[in-house]
């Protein structure tokens, strides 16, 4: 059941400009070789990758099946139907059958998912049958034109043979929908193609011309036939949409479909065969279909052909069996059959051997080998003539194991069957088939409906977590997330009478308002200001949006619906050119400069080339997982893959191997990093994984000093979960203490209330919309801290105030464009203020007001390229860079990376050396002597300690809990309130001024456009400067997964994610455009300012591309992930009774056995039990007092002194 963010969709409706940026860039941003794409739900045929992401295939199991299966939701959800009424047959799928609530998944992903029975490549898990859906073409309508074809083994009819349908054997046409009545009347059944059937009774007093459906789940249920004249009948489901079905030749065939608004697609059928000769949408678009008579005398579809003349062919064999397809870019798709008529090889356009299965003597299919020479095995346990069991034997051998009820639905999953890292799921259901209960290892979770099926709330043994209301279309009517009940709000729809949305109110009663045309499309929407946004329409497509500020942003389309022009209010027009296939070969910008892209006959990227000619270039193994990418000056780097479908090794432009390797579950166990392949690892991870909460418990960071010597262990990091949320609580550390904090959660709305860190306790309020209103910090017993946030009827930030009184208004234009700050004193006089202005394109060209303080930067003439878009000459100084495309020299510094591939060290007339730990996240840094060590909260960064010094730490305090933007708001130096300093920042999230306690303005820093700094009035420890970032002094900014220097304005790598940033330039700085955007992960430019959420990109550092490990990279991309520490092995650990000289400094509590640390930690020695002196270690005097369970406990055994 779908879930309505109402915050979203009102963004979403209000902020067009968004929805062409993203267009837009669609077209820009192929994927590199490394694509991120969800994997989770696919199935090989049943939801491979989509035109959109072409590198969805290397990251998951795609078998092709025809090639551009796009993920239609029906389509899965008929897929991983449940059990088979007949051996031929299935019937109607469970709602949610794909995956409900719960993900223990193969992590190679096609042995499946939940309660799906879904698995390998693909097959049906309880029938055996192989089945796969096959878009082959789409052409954009009201209601879109989707020619989907489906094949399934082991459908017969009454005499035994194979069943064939508009595609030949076992294959048919989705539209090739019937309604079959038996001789009595009783019992009229919807058969589909897609050997679904669902069974309608006669409905009471109907004199047998209605029928009812009040068995089957899913968008059927309550479901109603009438006899529609002596030819037809018409099939209403319960959200308003009707199907029609004519007679033809004593057959009730699909005719028409029409939605609540009475579009349609109508489907011309021979009246003689009924074989289908086109389908037409509401706007006139059409697919032309050309049959052939079979042998069996059955109209098999020839050719299939759209108005821009692209055509799909399809080739039979003397036995009715599809042999061959030419898709429309006139790649070939073959398919080999065995002598009992069963599909048992795919071979793609590239010739690769996709996918052989092998069936057993009852047509199920009990292995299956792929491209790559990787296997599954399937094994049915069959009593009764049902299939009571099922084992999948993935590709890395582990056992997915299903158990199924008499009904034929997964009632246990269990993988990785009989190993340590097992997870069982168990699920039980209603009388129609809906799940009502799931329970996992520590969840159970508990789904109610209402009368027509829709599910009303979501519960876990803790409390609910969702509740909705629905209209007789089962539409959402209201919303209720956990905790909105107790505070007596919801969020409300309302709807026409055709069920067009008309209004959403938020739950603080703030409206957004639309208006529809005679399709049902938006016309207009009113945001809870009355700011209008009006959409216009060319027959089916999308033409022009107009926003509040009636600027107008216009939209070209082809025959087929697809965007092919985007034109600015100011005339700007981008404009791009597509295959036959619909992927984006050309895209011109407005100033004549052409992007180029290339691709194989399966869909992947061949090669990218900027304007200037800057060339990327991708290879891929026979599975079409990458496996090369060559840059612009002819390097590679190369990857390998497990059989299970993971990354095993990834070799860089310098010949440095990162190797991954993982459990019987498919998560990360190791990550390790050489010099060069086949020489020992210099430094390597190892995760260890709580298979209680199928969730990362571990992580030892194990290094060698040099190539060769010896291996220790630096550190080790505990992590540990919160009960009622399951979300991430808080570390422990080896050897270091200082990363030991813990979040606290809201056992009612299940968000964070606060977090307890290093003497400093914070609490969090929050409106009915769930945002921060309020922060309060408690820092060493002193008087609290507050902070406050308030919102405008359209959620964005209008005040921010201070703790020293300062208050920030925001003010906004009717595009939601940030237009001024005012900064006032709490007397209500004004420190300052700034203004920003924008053309017709939405760019912002002003800036005024008494803060606003620009330096423009000095002409340079003399700056070169080379054809990797790498800076070689400056002001008369030499750049030079590794082969990985990093920095080494320019001019004046030499710089050093590690096997992260993150800066390590400078020298020169500067030196510096940096060290992170395994996110990516730097955790100590020396500048020319001066050593600070850095300690953080999830992705923020919180202290500084110069030189291991606690007395002089710097603590920064950012305002949002769940992690955004690193928006520096108070930072403290030591113990001494007297340098307690609160930030001033601009429009782009530079810290513009630094005040004191009683409000005045000390110290107030000046920017070039892209960052060259200068400061004025008291100096300041300070570092975070320009976009908030840290100033290391070196010349460069610290952006976390890079390094920029403002001289160049330039970042000295090339970005991790490549043209997945929105720019084609891998040095480039936030698009050439600083006044208005930053990039504070160093991967891609952001607007500020941004409600609270995680970082574009997530973590820091490398990841494990493709590695499907769950849990690690949800940690690793989860602001509120534990902290790793990183140290020096020779650092002692330090104790209560360690030698006096350490930098933590402990004093006795008085009448008691407490001891005080520096950092406000309280120790206790326990001499119980627990074999041996240990020491218990509460974060504050607080939580010791209150007598709260101690964070650590550690064994003397581990303690070096």
């Amino acid at each position: 059941m779908r879930s309505i963010d109402a915050l979203a969709a009102r963004r979403a409706l209000l902020r067009p400009f968004v929805l062409f940026f993203l267009v837009m860039l669609s077209w820009f941003v192929a994927p590199n070789a490394l694509a991120d794409c969800d994997t989770r739900y696919i199935a090989a045929g049943a939801y491979p990758a989509s035109p959109q992401c072409p590198l969805k295939a290397a990251a998951a199991d795609f078998g092709g099946m025809g090639g551009y299966v796009c993920g239609d939701p029906n389509v899965i959800a008929a897929y991983c139907s449940g059990p088979a009424g007949t051996d031929s047959t299935e019937p109607v799928s469970v709602e949610g059958g794909m995956l409900d609530n719960g993900d223990n998944c193969s992590a190679d992903s096609t042995a499946g998912c939940g309660n799906s029975t879904s698995g390998a490549e693909p097959v049906n898990l309880y029938t055996g049958q192989f089945y796969f859906f096959a878009h082959d073409l789409a052409v954009a309508d009201t209601i879109a034109l989707d020619l989907a074809r489906v094949y399934r083994s082991g459908a017969y009819d009454s005499t035994g043979k194979p069943l064939v349908g508009a595609f030949g054997v076992g294959g048919g046409l989705t539209f090739d929908t019937i309604l079959a009545m038996s001789k009595d009347r009783q019992r009229l059944e919807l058969r589909q193609a897609t050997g679904i059937r669902v069974p309608f009774t006669p409905r009471a007093g109907s004199n047998g011309n209605g029928w009812d459906d009040l068995t089957s789940p899913g968008e059927y249920y309550r479901a109603r036939i009438d006899a529609a004249g002596s030819t037809g009948m018409t099939l209403s489901l319960r959200d308003g949409r009707v199907r029609r079905f004519t007679s033809i030749g004593g057959v009730y065939r699909l005719s028409r479909i029409e939605d609540r608004n009475g579009n349609a697609l109508v489907i011309s059928r021979d009246s003689k065969t009924g074989a289908i000769t086109s389908v037409t949408g509401t706007n006139g678009r059409t697919l032309t279909f050309t049959s052939i008579v079979g042998a069996r005398g059955t109209s098999l579809i020839s050719r299939v052909t759209d108005q821009l003349s692209r055509q799909v062919n399809y080739q039979y064999d003397n036995q009715d069996r599809l042999t061959q397809v030419t898709d429309a870019g006139g790649g070939i798709w073959k398919y080999g059959w065995d002598s009992k008529s069963r599909l048992v090889t795919v071979t793609d356009p590239e010739g690769n051997l996709q996918v052989t299965s092998t069936y057993d003597d009852s047509d199920r299919v009990v292995a299956q080998k792929l491209a790559d020479g990787s296997t599954f095995a399937i094994a049915y346990t069959v009593t009764g003539g049902k299939v009571t069991q099922t084992e999948v034997t993935d590709r890395r051998g582990s056992i997915r194991r299903l158990e199924f009820d008499t009904n034929g639905r997964v009632v246990r999953n269990t993988y990785p069957a009989g190993q340590p890292a097992q997870q069982v799921q168990t699920f039980a259901y209603d009388a129609t088939g809906r799940v009502t209960n799931l329970t996992s290892t520590d969840r159970q979770y508990t789904y109610t409906y209402d009368a027509n099926g829709n599910r009303t709330s979501e519960s876990d043994q803790y409390g609910t977590l969702h509740t909705r209301t629905y209209d007789s279309y089962s539409q959402v009517l209201t919303d209720a997330e956990a905790g909105d009940p107790q505070r007596g709000v919801t969020t409300v729809y309302t709807y026409d009478a055709k069920g067009n949305l008309l209004t959403v109110t938020d739950r603080l009663g703030n409206r957004t308002t639309q208006t529809n045309d005679s399709q049902g499309r938006p016309l207009t929407v009113t945001d809870a200001l009355r700011g209008v946004t009006r959409y216009t329409y060319t027959r089916a497509d999308l033409t022009g949006v107009t926003d509040p500020l009636n600027r107008t942003t216009q939209c070209t389309a082809d025959a087929a619906g697809r965007v092919t022009a985007v034109q600015d209010p100011l005339g700007n027009k981008t404009a791009r050119t597509l295959d036959a296939l619909a992927r984006t070969t050309d895209v011109t910008d407005a100033l004549g400069g052409v992007t180029h892209f290339t691709w194989d006959r399966n869909g992947r990227l061949l090669s990218q080339a900027d304007p200037k000619g800057v060339t990327t270039r991708y290879t891929y193994n026979t599975i079409g997982r990458p496996v090369s990418k060559t840059d612009a000056l002819g390097r590679s780097e190369t990857y390998t893959w497990t059989l299970a479908g993971q990354v095993q090794s990834v070799t860089d432009r310098k010949g440095q191997v990162t190797g991954y390797s993982y459990d019987e579950a498919g998560r990360l166990k190791e990550t390790a990093f050489q010099l060069a392949a086949g020489v020992a690892s210099t430094r390597r991870w190892n995760y260890t994984w709580d298979n209680t909460l199928d969730r990362l418990g571990g992580l030892d960071d194990y290094a060698r000093a040099e190539p060769g010597g010896t291996e220790r262990r630096t550190t080790s990091t505990l992590f540990y979960y919160d009960s009622v949320t399951g979300k991430f609580v808080r570390t422990l550390e080896w050897p270091r203490q200082e990363g030991d904090w813990s979040y606290r959660y809201n056992a009612v709305t299940r968000e964070l209330d606060g977090i307890d860190m290093f003497g400093v306790t914070v609490t969090y309020s929050r409106d009915a919309e769930h945002r921060v209103t309020q922060i309060q910090s408690v820092e060493n017993d002193e008087a609290p801290r507050q902070f406050g946030y308030g919102y405008d009827a359209l959620g964005r930030l209008a005040q921010a105030t201070l703790a020293n009184g300062i208050t920030a208004s925001y003010t906004w234009d009717a595009a939601s464009q940030l237009t001024g700050i005012t900064y006032k004193r709490s007397d209500g006089s004004v420190l300052g203020d700034l203004t920003y202005g924008y053309d017709l394109a939405g760019r912002r060209t002003k800036m005024g007001g008494s803060l606003a303080k620009v330096d423009l930067p000095q002409p340079v003439s003399d700056a070169q390229y080379n054809g990797a878009n790498q800076l070689t000459r400056w002001l008369g100084r030499t750049f030079t860079y590794d082969l990985n495309g990093n920095l080494t020299g320019d001019g004046l510094n030499q710089y050093s990376w590690n096997l992260q591939g993150l800066l390590g060290g400078i020298t020169g007339p500067t030196t510096a050396a940096f060290s992170y730990d395994a996110p990516g996240r730097r955790r100590n840094m020396t500048v020319d002597g001066q050593q600070t060590r850095m300690v953080w909260v999830g992705d923020e960064l919180n202290l500084l300690l110069p030189d291991d010094d606690w007395s002089k730490r710097t603590r920064l305090f950012s305002p949002y809990p769940e992690g955004g933007l690193d928006e520096l708001t108070y930072r403290r130096i030591g113990d001494d309130a007297s340098q307690d300093r609160y930030v001033l920042r601009d429009g782009n999230n530079n810290v513009i001024a630094l005040t004191d306690a009683n409000q005045h303005i000390v110290t107030q820093y000046r920017y070039e456009p892209y960052g060259k700094t200068t400061l004025a009035g008291a100096a300041d420890a300070n570092t975070q400067q320009y976009t908030g970032r840290e100033n290391d002094g070196t010349g460069l900014y610290y952006y976390r997964n890079r390094y920029y220097n403002p001289a160049t304005a330039r970042f000295i790598s090339e970005d991790p994610i490549g043209w997945e940033s929105g720019q084609t330039n891998a040095y480039a700085y936030v698009g050439g455009n600083p006044v208005q955007f930053s990039d504070p992960s160093g991967l891609q430019a952001m607007g500020f300012p941004v409600p609270a959420g995680p970082m574009p990109g997530g973590g820091f550092g490398p990841r494990p591309p493709g590695s499907g490990s769950q849990g690690l990279d949800d940690w690793l991309s989860n602001p509120s992930g534990g902290t790793f520490a990183d140290s020096n092995a020779d650092d002692p650990v330090v104790y209560p009774d360690n030698p006096k000289g350490s930098p933590e400094k402990f004093g006795n509590i008085t009448g008691s056995r407490g001891k005080q640390c520096l950092d406000g930690s309280v120790w206790e020695k326990d001499t119980s039990s627990h074999g041996g002196d240990q020491w218990k270690r509460w974060p504050n005097r607080k939580s010791w007092e209150k007598k709260q369970t101690p964070q650590s406990v550690w064994p003397d055994g581990r303690i070096r002194k």
